[in-house]
Protein backbone atom coordinates (compact mmCIF):
# COMPACT_ATOMS: atom_id res chain seq x y z
CA UNK A 1 0.00 0.00 0.00
CA UNK A 2 1.33 3.42 -0.91
CA UNK A 3 2.54 5.79 2.07
CA UNK A 4 3.31 9.11 2.78
CA UNK A 5 7.24 8.46 3.09
CA UNK A 6 7.01 7.16 -1.03
CA UNK A 7 5.70 10.93 -1.69
CA UNK A 8 7.81 13.65 -0.27
CA UNK A 9 5.19 16.35 1.23
CA UNK A 10 4.99 19.61 -1.32
CA UNK A 11 5.05 22.76 0.91
CA UNK A 12 2.30 24.24 -0.90
CA UNK A 13 0.61 20.93 0.39
CA UNK A 14 1.12 22.53 3.99
CA UNK A 15 -0.06 25.80 2.99
CA UNK A 16 -3.72 25.11 3.93
CA UNK A 17 -4.88 24.94 7.23
CA UNK A 18 -6.23 21.41 8.43
CA UNK A 19 -9.40 20.38 8.75
CA UNK A 20 -10.94 20.28 12.01
CA UNK A 21 -11.62 17.30 14.15
CA UNK A 22 -15.72 17.27 13.20
CA UNK A 23 -14.45 16.90 9.59
CA UNK A 24 -11.59 15.09 9.76
CA UNK A 25 -13.69 12.51 11.35
CA UNK A 26 -16.66 12.30 8.62
CA UNK A 27 -14.11 12.23 5.71
CA UNK A 28 -12.37 8.94 7.38
CA UNK A 29 -16.03 7.56 7.72
CA UNK A 30 -16.46 8.34 4.25
CA UNK A 31 -13.54 6.61 3.06
CA UNK A 32 -14.44 3.53 5.28
CA UNK A 33 -17.98 3.40 3.34
CA UNK A 34 -17.40 4.32 0.43
CA UNK A 35 -13.59 4.49 -0.38
CA UNK A 36 -11.09 7.33 -1.62
CA UNK A 37 -13.46 9.00 -4.26
CA UNK A 38 -10.64 12.11 -4.69
CA UNK A 39 -7.32 10.67 -5.57
CA UNK A 40 -4.70 12.57 -3.92
CA UNK A 41 -2.51 14.63 -6.30
CA UNK A 42 1.45 14.38 -7.11
CA UNK A 43 3.32 17.26 -9.11
CA UNK A 44 6.87 15.91 -9.66
CA UNK A 45 7.26 13.75 -7.25
CA UNK A 46 5.64 15.48 -4.43
CA UNK A 47 2.61 15.04 -3.27
CA UNK A 48 0.71 19.20 -3.30
CA UNK A 49 -3.03 18.36 -2.50
CA UNK A 50 -4.62 15.23 -0.29
CA UNK A 51 -2.27 15.14 3.18
CA UNK A 52 -5.66 14.42 5.04
CA UNK A 53 -6.78 11.82 2.80
CA UNK A 54 -3.91 10.13 2.59
CA UNK A 55 -3.16 9.91 6.26
CA UNK A 56 -7.32 8.73 6.47
CA UNK A 57 -6.87 5.98 4.08
CA UNK A 58 -4.19 5.21 6.37
CA UNK A 59 -6.58 5.46 9.72
CA UNK A 60 -9.10 3.56 7.46
CA UNK A 61 -6.96 0.59 5.97
CA UNK A 62 -8.19 1.61 2.50
CA UNK A 63 -5.07 1.57 -0.50
CA UNK A 64 -4.68 5.34 -1.53
CA UNK A 65 -5.01 6.48 -4.67
CA UNK A 66 -2.87 8.81 -6.73
CA UNK A 67 -2.75 11.34 -9.91
CA UNK A 68 -0.07 12.57 -11.60
CA UNK A 69 -0.03 16.29 -12.60
CA UNK A 70 2.26 17.61 -15.68
CA UNK A 71 5.44 18.45 -14.76
CA UNK A 72 4.64 21.90 -17.02
CA UNK A 73 1.55 22.51 -14.83
CA UNK A 74 1.08 25.56 -12.52
CA UNK A 75 0.43 23.69 -9.22
CA UNK A 76 -0.02 27.48 -7.40
CA UNK A 77 -3.39 27.54 -9.51
CA UNK A 78 -3.61 23.79 -9.08
CA UNK A 79 -3.71 23.80 -5.14
CA UNK A 80 -6.01 27.23 -4.94
CA UNK A 81 -8.25 25.66 -7.51
CA UNK A 82 -8.37 22.70 -5.42
CA UNK A 83 -8.93 24.08 -1.49
CA UNK A 84 -9.09 27.65 -2.46
CA UNK A 85 -12.80 28.12 -2.30
CA UNK A 86 -13.84 24.67 -1.03
CA UNK A 87 -12.25 25.07 2.81
CA UNK A 88 -14.41 26.42 5.49
CA UNK A 89 -11.46 28.96 6.01
CA UNK A 90 -11.94 32.58 7.96
CA UNK A 91 -10.39 35.48 6.46
CA UNK A 92 -7.51 35.25 8.54
CA UNK A 93 -6.62 32.24 7.60
CA UNK A 94 -7.26 32.78 3.93
CA UNK A 95 -5.26 35.75 4.65
CA UNK A 96 -2.20 33.85 5.48
CA UNK A 97 -2.64 31.11 2.71
CA UNK A 98 -2.13 34.17 0.25
CA UNK A 99 0.65 35.70 1.42
CA UNK A 100 2.07 32.33 1.79
CA UNK A 101 1.27 31.37 -1.96
CA UNK A 102 2.20 35.26 -3.29
CA UNK A 103 5.77 34.50 -1.64
CA UNK A 104 6.63 31.23 -2.45
CA UNK A 105 6.02 32.41 -6.39
CA UNK A 106 7.50 35.67 -6.20
CA UNK A 107 10.53 35.33 -8.98
CA UNK A 108 13.97 35.60 -7.34
CA UNK A 109 12.66 34.02 -4.08
CA UNK A 110 14.53 31.42 -2.41
CA UNK A 111 11.52 28.78 -2.64
CA UNK A 112 11.66 29.34 -6.49
CA UNK A 113 14.68 26.80 -7.19
CA UNK A 114 15.35 24.38 -9.73
CA UNK A 115 13.21 22.20 -7.95
CA UNK A 116 9.82 25.02 -8.92
CA UNK A 117 8.27 25.06 -12.12
CA UNK A 118 10.65 26.74 -15.07
CA UNK A 119 7.42 28.21 -16.18
CA UNK A 120 5.64 29.26 -12.83
CA UNK A 121 3.94 32.49 -13.03
CA UNK A 122 4.95 35.28 -10.62
CA UNK A 123 1.57 35.32 -8.16
CA UNK A 124 1.24 38.84 -6.58
CA UNK A 125 -0.14 39.66 -3.43
CA UNK A 126 -3.14 41.81 -4.64
CA UNK A 127 -3.73 38.65 -7.10
CA UNK A 128 -3.33 36.47 -3.99
CA UNK A 129 -5.74 38.04 -2.61
CA UNK A 130 -8.21 37.74 -5.33
CA UNK A 131 -8.10 33.86 -5.63
CA UNK A 132 -8.69 33.64 -2.32
CA UNK A 133 -11.60 36.06 -2.05
CA UNK A 134 -9.73 37.98 0.81
CA UNK A 135 -9.02 41.69 1.32
CA UNK A 136 -5.39 42.90 0.64
CA UNK A 137 -5.42 44.83 3.91
CA UNK A 138 -5.68 41.43 5.58
CA UNK A 139 -3.02 40.22 3.23
CA UNK A 140 -0.44 42.91 4.01
CA UNK A 141 -1.23 42.24 7.92
CA UNK A 142 -0.18 38.28 7.39
CA UNK A 143 3.22 39.39 5.13
CA UNK A 144 3.74 42.21 8.14
CA UNK A 145 3.79 39.60 10.98
CA UNK A 146 5.34 36.71 8.52
CA UNK A 147 7.72 38.45 6.75
CA UNK A 148 11.46 38.04 7.22
CA UNK A 149 12.21 41.29 8.44
CA UNK A 150 9.02 41.41 10.66
CA UNK A 151 9.51 43.05 14.16
CA UNK A 152 6.68 40.02 15.73
CA UNK A 153 8.99 37.68 17.47
CA UNK A 154 9.11 33.72 16.46
CA UNK A 155 6.33 32.54 18.48
CA UNK A 156 3.99 35.01 17.17
CA UNK A 157 4.89 33.96 13.82
CA UNK A 158 4.47 30.48 14.62
CA UNK A 159 1.00 31.23 16.44
CA UNK A 160 0.14 32.56 13.07
CA UNK A 161 1.07 29.92 10.95
CA UNK A 162 -0.48 27.31 12.94
CA UNK A 163 -3.73 29.29 12.71
CA UNK A 164 -3.88 30.11 16.73
CA UNK A 165 -4.21 33.59 16.94
CA UNK A 166 -5.94 36.06 13.64
CA UNK A 167 -3.36 37.95 11.51
CA UNK A 168 -5.30 41.15 12.12
CA UNK A 169 -4.47 40.84 16.41
CA UNK A 170 -0.96 39.72 15.68
CA UNK A 171 -0.08 43.12 12.86
CA UNK A 172 -1.63 45.49 15.84
CA UNK A 173 0.65 43.12 18.75
CA UNK A 174 3.46 42.50 16.24
CA UNK A 175 4.49 46.40 16.64
CA UNK A 176 4.92 46.25 20.52
CA UNK A 177 7.93 45.27 22.47
CA UNK A 178 8.95 41.84 22.38
CA UNK A 179 8.15 41.37 26.19
CA UNK A 180 4.95 42.28 25.35
CA UNK A 181 4.48 39.89 22.27
CA UNK A 182 5.93 37.02 24.15
CA UNK A 183 3.84 37.77 27.59
CA UNK A 184 0.63 38.55 25.17
CA UNK A 185 0.84 34.88 23.73
CA UNK A 186 1.38 32.97 27.10
CA UNK A 187 -1.41 34.72 28.82
CA UNK A 188 -3.31 33.79 25.41
CA UNK A 189 -2.43 30.03 25.95
CA UNK A 190 -2.91 30.35 29.34
CA UNK A 191 -6.47 31.37 28.41
CA UNK A 192 -6.23 34.20 31.29
CA UNK A 193 -7.31 36.62 28.48
CA UNK A 194 -9.78 35.96 25.24
CA UNK A 195 -7.83 37.74 22.50
CA UNK A 196 -4.10 38.55 21.83
CA UNK A 197 -4.54 42.19 22.22
CA UNK A 198 -6.38 41.96 25.05
CA UNK A 199 -3.13 39.92 26.35
CA UNK A 200 -0.90 42.80 25.10
CA UNK A 201 -2.78 45.40 26.87
CA UNK A 202 -3.09 43.33 30.27
CA UNK A 203 1.25 42.36 29.53
CA UNK A 204 1.61 46.54 29.03
CA UNK A 205 -0.11 47.35 32.31
CA UNK A 206 1.53 44.18 34.01
CA UNK A 207 5.09 45.86 32.43
CA UNK A 208 4.22 49.41 33.81
CA UNK A 209 3.21 47.81 37.44
CA UNK A 210 6.96 46.30 37.82
CA UNK A 211 8.42 49.21 36.43
CA UNK A 212 6.59 51.55 38.77
CA UNK A 213 7.63 48.75 41.62
CA UNK A 214 11.27 49.15 40.61
CA UNK A 215 11.32 52.93 40.53
CA UNK A 216 9.31 53.26 43.95
CA UNK A 217 11.89 50.04 45.71
CA UNK A 218 14.65 51.91 44.44
CA UNK A 219 13.72 55.60 45.53
CA UNK A 220 12.52 53.83 48.96
CA UNK A 221 16.28 52.70 49.32
CA UNK A 222 17.47 55.46 49.22
CA UNK A 223 17.77 58.11 52.32
CA UNK A 224 14.75 60.23 53.23
CA UNK A 225 16.79 63.38 53.02
CA UNK A 226 17.99 62.10 49.13
CA UNK A 227 14.41 62.13 48.18
CA UNK A 228 12.40 64.70 50.58
CA UNK A 229 13.60 68.28 51.11
CA UNK A 230 11.32 70.99 53.32
CA UNK A 231 11.79 74.88 52.88
CA UNK A 232 10.72 77.23 55.53
CA UNK A 233 9.36 79.76 53.17
CA UNK A 234 6.36 81.69 51.28
CA UNK A 235 4.83 80.62 48.01
CA UNK A 236 6.31 83.75 46.74
CA UNK A 237 10.11 83.13 48.09
CA UNK A 238 9.73 79.37 47.14
CA UNK A 239 9.75 80.40 43.43
CA UNK A 240 13.81 81.39 44.12
CA UNK A 241 14.66 78.09 45.77
CA UNK A 242 13.23 76.10 43.05
CA UNK A 243 14.33 75.31 39.62
CA UNK A 244 12.54 76.40 36.92
CA UNK A 245 10.55 73.50 34.97
CA UNK A 246 11.77 71.03 37.73
CA UNK A 247 8.44 69.38 39.23
CA UNK A 248 5.78 67.22 37.51
CA UNK A 249 3.47 67.55 39.56
CA UNK A 250 1.98 70.53 42.39
CA UNK A 251 -0.50 68.98 44.78
CA UNK A 252 -1.33 71.26 47.73
CA UNK A 253 -4.64 72.27 50.28
CA UNK A 254 -4.25 75.65 50.69
CA UNK A 255 -6.34 77.48 54.03
CA UNK A 256 -9.78 78.48 52.78
CA UNK A 257 -9.83 82.19 53.76
CA UNK A 258 -10.61 85.29 52.44
CA UNK A 259 -6.99 86.76 53.69
CA UNK A 260 -5.41 83.54 51.83
CA UNK A 261 -7.21 84.61 48.76
CA UNK A 262 -3.97 86.64 47.16
CA UNK A 263 -1.53 83.65 48.23
CA UNK A 264 -3.50 82.02 45.07
CA UNK A 265 -2.01 84.32 42.76
CA UNK A 266 1.32 83.71 44.21
CA UNK A 267 0.53 79.71 43.71
CA UNK A 268 -0.44 80.24 39.60
CA UNK A 269 2.70 82.07 39.32
CA UNK A 270 4.93 79.60 41.34
CA UNK A 271 3.38 76.82 39.38
CA UNK A 272 3.85 78.31 36.21
CA UNK A 273 7.51 78.79 37.02
CA UNK A 274 8.44 75.27 38.49
CA UNK A 275 6.13 72.84 36.39
CA UNK A 276 7.77 71.23 33.52
CA UNK A 277 5.63 71.46 30.13
CA UNK A 278 2.58 68.97 30.61
CA UNK A 279 3.01 69.26 34.30
CA UNK A 280 -0.06 69.37 36.37
CA UNK A 281 -1.24 71.55 39.36
CA UNK A 282 -3.95 70.26 41.67
CA UNK A 283 -5.33 72.60 44.28
CA UNK A 284 -7.81 71.38 46.71
CA UNK A 285 -10.40 74.23 46.88
CA UNK A 286 -13.26 75.93 49.13
CA UNK A 287 -16.76 76.08 47.67
CA UNK A 288 -17.62 78.79 48.95
CA UNK A 289 -15.06 81.33 47.77
CA UNK A 290 -14.46 78.96 44.59
CA UNK A 291 -15.26 82.23 41.79
CA UNK A 292 -12.23 84.03 43.81
CA UNK A 293 -9.81 81.07 43.65
CA UNK A 294 -10.58 80.26 40.13
CA UNK A 295 -9.65 84.05 39.79
CA UNK A 296 -6.65 84.25 41.65
CA UNK A 297 -5.34 81.30 39.93
CA UNK A 298 -6.14 82.42 36.10
CA UNK A 299 -2.61 82.46 33.98
CA UNK A 300 -1.86 82.87 30.52
CA UNK A 301 0.56 79.20 30.93
CA UNK A 302 -2.21 77.30 32.84
CA UNK A 303 -5.58 75.62 31.95
CA UNK A 304 -7.99 74.67 34.01
CA UNK A 305 -8.86 71.16 32.68
CA UNK A 306 -10.92 69.56 35.38
CA UNK A 307 -12.75 70.43 38.50
CA UNK A 308 -13.43 67.19 40.67
CA UNK A 309 -14.98 66.39 44.37
CA UNK A 310 -13.07 65.34 47.17
CA UNK A 311 -16.07 64.53 49.86
CA UNK A 312 -15.07 63.75 53.52
CA UNK A 313 -17.66 61.88 55.15
CA UNK A 314 -18.16 62.65 58.70
CA UNK A 315 -19.88 60.65 61.40
CA UNK A 316 -23.55 60.52 61.65
CA UNK A 317 -25.53 62.78 63.10
CA UNK A 318 -27.63 61.68 66.23
CA UNK A 319 -30.54 63.62 65.50
CA UNK A 320 -33.01 63.02 62.35
CA UNK A 321 -32.33 59.39 59.89
CA UNK A 322 -29.87 56.58 60.83
CA UNK A 323 -28.17 57.37 57.48
CA UNK A 324 -28.02 60.82 57.34
CA UNK A 325 -24.20 62.00 57.95
CA UNK A 326 -21.97 64.95 57.35
CA UNK A 327 -20.42 65.58 54.19
CA UNK A 328 -17.75 68.33 53.45
CA UNK A 329 -17.31 69.11 49.79
CA UNK A 330 -13.81 70.76 48.45
CA UNK A 331 -13.74 71.35 44.61
CA UNK A 332 -10.70 69.94 43.38
CA UNK A 333 -9.12 72.47 40.68
CA UNK A 334 -6.54 70.16 37.71
CA UNK A 335 -4.55 72.48 35.84
CA UNK A 336 -2.29 71.90 33.20
CA UNK A 337 1.13 74.09 31.84
CA UNK A 338 0.81 73.96 28.14
CA UNK A 339 -1.69 71.00 27.19
CA UNK A 340 -4.97 70.73 28.09
CA UNK A 341 -5.58 67.28 27.58
CA UNK A 342 -6.66 65.27 30.34
CA UNK A 343 -7.06 61.34 30.53
CA UNK A 344 -11.12 60.35 31.69
CA UNK A 345 -11.24 59.59 35.70
CA UNK A 346 -13.74 59.28 38.13
CA UNK A 347 -14.88 62.86 39.25
CA UNK A 348 -15.66 61.58 42.62
CA UNK A 349 -12.74 61.06 45.98
CA UNK A 350 -14.47 59.71 48.64
CA UNK A 351 -12.76 60.24 51.94
CA UNK A 352 -14.01 57.34 54.24
CA UNK A 353 -15.08 58.33 57.72
CA UNK A 354 -12.55 58.55 60.82
CA UNK A 355 -13.34 55.64 62.22
CA UNK A 356 -12.87 53.42 58.71
CA UNK A 357 -9.30 54.90 58.49
CA UNK A 358 -6.40 52.90 60.12
CA UNK A 359 -5.12 54.15 63.67
CA UNK A 360 -2.71 56.86 63.46
CA UNK A 361 -4.23 58.24 59.94
CA UNK A 362 -5.90 61.18 59.24
CA UNK A 363 -8.59 62.21 56.70
CA UNK A 364 -6.18 64.57 55.25
CA UNK A 365 -3.73 62.02 54.83
CA UNK A 366 -5.74 59.84 52.89
CA UNK A 367 -7.21 62.50 50.93
CA UNK A 368 -3.83 63.74 49.83
CA UNK A 369 -2.96 59.93 49.36
CA UNK A 370 -5.85 59.57 46.98
CA UNK A 371 -4.39 62.26 44.99
CA UNK A 372 -1.14 61.53 44.58
CA UNK A 373 -1.88 57.92 43.49
CA UNK A 374 -3.92 59.68 40.87
CA UNK A 375 -2.42 62.41 39.52
CA UNK A 376 1.32 61.28 40.11
CA UNK A 377 3.55 58.51 38.70
CA UNK A 378 6.49 56.71 40.64
CA UNK A 379 9.87 58.60 40.01
CA UNK A 380 8.32 62.01 39.49
CA UNK A 381 9.10 65.55 41.40
CA UNK A 382 5.74 66.29 43.54
CA UNK A 383 5.71 69.55 45.37
CA UNK A 384 3.01 71.00 47.87
CA UNK A 385 3.85 74.72 48.34
CA UNK A 386 1.62 75.07 51.26
CA UNK A 387 2.11 71.81 53.58
CA UNK A 388 -0.19 73.87 56.22
CA UNK A 389 1.66 71.59 59.37
CA UNK A 390 0.41 68.64 57.51
CA UNK A 391 2.46 65.66 56.02
CA UNK A 392 0.37 63.97 54.23
CA UNK A 393 1.30 64.87 50.59
CA UNK A 394 4.80 64.25 51.53
CA UNK A 395 4.40 60.74 53.10
CA UNK A 396 2.20 59.96 49.98
CA UNK A 397 5.01 61.05 47.64
CA UNK A 398 7.60 59.02 49.66
CA UNK A 399 5.35 56.02 49.60
CA UNK A 400 4.86 56.31 45.50
CA UNK A 401 8.98 56.51 45.64
CA UNK A 402 8.67 60.05 44.45
CA UNK A 403 10.80 63.22 45.09
CA UNK A 404 9.10 65.86 47.26
CA UNK A 405 9.54 69.81 47.57
CA UNK A 406 7.60 71.28 50.19
CA UNK A 407 6.96 74.62 51.79
CA UNK A 408 5.50 76.23 54.76
CA UNK A 409 6.21 79.98 56.18
CA UNK A 410 6.38 78.69 59.96
CA UNK A 411 9.48 77.13 60.88
CA UNK A 412 7.82 75.44 63.58
CA UNK A 413 5.59 73.39 61.76
CA UNK A 414 8.37 72.73 59.36
CA UNK A 415 10.00 71.22 62.33
CA UNK A 416 7.16 68.85 62.93
CA UNK A 417 6.69 67.97 59.18
CA UNK A 418 10.24 66.63 59.41
CA UNK A 419 9.99 65.04 62.65
CA UNK A 420 6.69 62.97 61.04
CA UNK A 421 8.42 62.07 58.22
CA UNK A 422 11.47 60.98 60.31
CA UNK A 423 9.21 58.63 62.16
CA UNK A 424 7.48 57.51 59.56
CA UNK A 425 10.36 56.52 58.18
CA UNK A 426 11.79 54.93 61.13
CA UNK A 427 8.64 52.78 61.19
CA UNK A 428 9.26 51.97 57.79
CA UNK A 429 12.55 50.79 58.38
CA UNK A 430 11.26 48.74 61.59
CA UNK A 431 8.37 46.69 59.60
CA UNK A 432 11.30 45.74 56.94
CA UNK A 433 13.62 44.63 59.41
CA UNK A 434 16.54 46.76 59.36
CA UNK A 435 17.91 49.00 61.75
CA UNK A 436 19.63 51.53 59.94
CA UNK A 437 19.04 55.21 60.94
CA UNK A 438 16.81 57.19 58.83
CA UNK A 439 17.94 60.28 56.73
CA UNK A 440 17.59 63.90 58.12
CA UNK A 441 15.22 65.45 56.12
CA UNK A 442 17.28 68.91 54.71
CA UNK A 443 15.15 72.12 55.30
CA UNK A 444 15.74 75.73 54.67
CA UNK A 445 14.87 78.38 57.30
CA UNK A 446 16.32 81.40 56.77
CA UNK A 447 14.27 84.24 58.33
CA UNK A 448 13.87 86.68 55.33
CA UNK A 449 11.64 83.72 53.72
CA UNK A 450 8.90 83.80 56.82
CA UNK A 451 5.46 85.30 55.91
Amino acid sequence: MGTQQEFPIHPLARMFPPLTLERYAALVASIIALGLLDPITVWRGQIIDGLHRLKACAEAGVEPRYEFLDDDADPVQYVIAKNGLRRQMDDSQRAVVAHGLSQWSTPGRPRRDEENCSKLNSLSQGAAAEALQVSRTLVSYASRVLAEDSPAVPALQQAVREWKVKVSDAARVAKKSPEVQQRALDLLEKEEVRTLTGGARQAEREIAQAEEAEVRESSLALALGDTVTLHTATVAALQTLVAPASVDVIITHPPHTEAFLPTFSDLATFAAHALKPGGTMVVVGSGVLLNQTLHRLEHPELKCVAELDLVFRGKPINSGPPYFMRLHRRPVLVYRKGQSKLESMDDLFEVPPPEALPWGTSEHDTAMAMLVERFVRPGQTVCDPVMMDRAGTALAARKSGCTFIGAERIGSCVDRIRRRLEEAEADSLEQNGTGSEPGEVPTSSDSDQHG
